[in-house]
């Protein structure tokens, strides 16, 4: 609830319109609303409208619609008459990546017809040891071109003004923790700020993940082994890693524990995925890894942090990365009687999709699920490109060809094609790229899609060929 002080000097308070109305906000959806109640008893003359009395509910209003928020989590108005907003970023609990992107506590001003200057930090580096030099750039900062500001910069956190350039570079000489503080200052006095975190005297440890490999197919239920490498500058390349400091986050699977690597300072482990019916599981996981280090003296703890996506062997087709080509890309489209009740549509020839990232170790081949419902042609498989090395291709016969596989309602019956796959070593893009010479513009579509299942030992085992 609004309290408006009109003794409020705050240049950028919220006025008067917003008093006593009460603010909420909807995690789900992301989004704020302005409740305004009845201040006091009232009729009408008119019949058709009933008394209302004080406090009842009178109308809600969105606000800040044009703002895009994750999940605002609290609100509250301070002393100012900003309103402080903590969005806690995207959905996140036990098992997920723990990572808190997009999180943070955002100033919410008013300006009218005015505008705010923006405000934007960014540095060529956060960590390392002393002496520090930091190249800062206030670059995404100002106002639209034409309109001067004034930056201030406080590298050191003491208050004082140590560069008034737009761009300065900055050296720590002594081991810490600081918050460099810029702040923007538009042509009205309006002001904006921006932080970023500089840790002297301990650096970021440097983890990698050397197996499952990023990309990698799984299958539901078995095991995967976890290998991981850690590096810290300051514990020494050659150091033994606490593995009980590594924090593994996924909804992919139980992580056992951990034990050292020998003659590495690393440590290895297994994943052990999550059993389910193969539609249900198709979803491509993400997993993280995160090993946090001792610090150093006078100088806090780092967290290093990489992660990876896992594949399961069966896919929905519409779970794909990205679409494109001569036409514009497929649609997905519902589709009652497919695995996930939606299937790939509207493919004409030049069309693909991309799955990124693939690791197609261990796997021999890709079986794909569709339906003959149109002209017919071939499906391919491309490393990098939707022209790139061609590692396996497989034909879709039109409706007319599969005439004699029609189902009671008279629809085109499924088919599921197999294409054998050349060896390709290392993680890539994947493009699954839709052809027809004999397709034109009044034709009907190619085909539907609806799912992929890529065959083999994947990474849940030594790949046997």
């Amino acid at each position: 609830m609004y309290d408006y002080d009109p003794a409020n000097l705050y240049r950028t308070k919220f006025p008067e319109y917003f008093a006593g109305k009460w603010l909420t906000y909807d995690p789900a959806g992301g989004r704020f609303g302005a409740l305004s109640f009845q201040r006091t008893d009232q009729s009408f003359s008119d019949p058709r409208f009933a008394p209302v009395e004080a406090g009842e509910l009178q109308s809600f209003n969105g606000v800040f619609g044009d703002m895009k928020w994750q999940r605002p989590a609290a609100a509250a108005f301070g002393p100012d008459g900003a309103l402080y907003v903590v969005d806690s970023g995207p959905v996140s609990g036990p098992g997920l990546d723990g990572e808190a992107r997009d999180a943070g506590l955002f100033r919410v001003d008013h300006v009218g017809d005015g505008r705010l200057p923006g405000a934007a930090v960014t540095a060529d580096r956060d960590n390392g040891p002393a002496p520090l030099t930091v190249s800062f750039t206030g670059a995404g900062s100002g106002l639209p071109p034409g309109v001067p500001v004034t930056y201030a910069w406080d590298f050191d956190g003491d208050g004082a003004t140590d560069s008034t350039e737009a761009n300065p570079p900055y050296t720590y000489r002594t081991a810490g923790q600081f918050t460099a503080r810029l702040t923007v200052t538009g042509p009205e006095g309006t002001t904006a700020m921006a932080g970023q975190e500089i840790t002297v005297g301990n650096t970021r440890p440097r983890i990698t993940v050397r197996r499952p490999q990023n990309g990698g197919f799984f299958r539901p239920g078995e095991a995967l082994a976890l290998t991981v490498d850690v590096a810290d500058t300051e514990d020494g390349k050659d150091t033994r890693i606490d593995c009980s400091r590594i924090v593994v986050r996924s909804q992919a699977g139980v992580f056992g524990a951990l034990r050292p690597l020998t003659g590495s300072p690393g440590c290895r482990g297994s994943i052990a995925m999550s059993a389910g019916d193969e539609a249900s599981r198709s979803d491509s996981q993400r997993v993280t890894v995160q090993y946090t280090d001792k610090g150093a003296p006078g100088v806090p703890e780092l967290m290093g942090s990489t992660s990876l996506i896992l594949r399961p062997a069966f896919q929905e087709a519409e779970l794909f990365t990205s679409t494109g080509g001569a036409h514009g890309g497929v649609v997905t489209g519902s589709r009652p009687a497919a695995s996930g009740g939606r299937a790939l549509t509207e493919i004409e020839d030049g069309d693909w999709i991309a799955l990124d990232p693939v690791n197609l170790r261990g796997i021999r081949s890709v079986t794909v699920g569709a339906t003959p419902c149109g002209t017919g042609g071939t499906i391919e498989f491309r490393a990098g490109s939707p022209d790139g090395r061609l590692l396996g291709s497989l034909a879709v016969p039109g409706a007319e060809d599969a005439a004699a596989g029609r189902t009671t309602a008279g629809r085109a019956a499924a088919v599921s094609p197999a294409a054998a796959l050349k060896r390709r070593s290392g993680g890539m893009t994947l493009y699954v790229v839709f052809t027809s010479p004999a397709w034109s513009s009044e034709k009907p579509d190619l085909f539907t899609v609806d799912w992929l299942r890529f065959d083999g030992p994947g990474i849940g085992r030594a790949a046997a060929r």
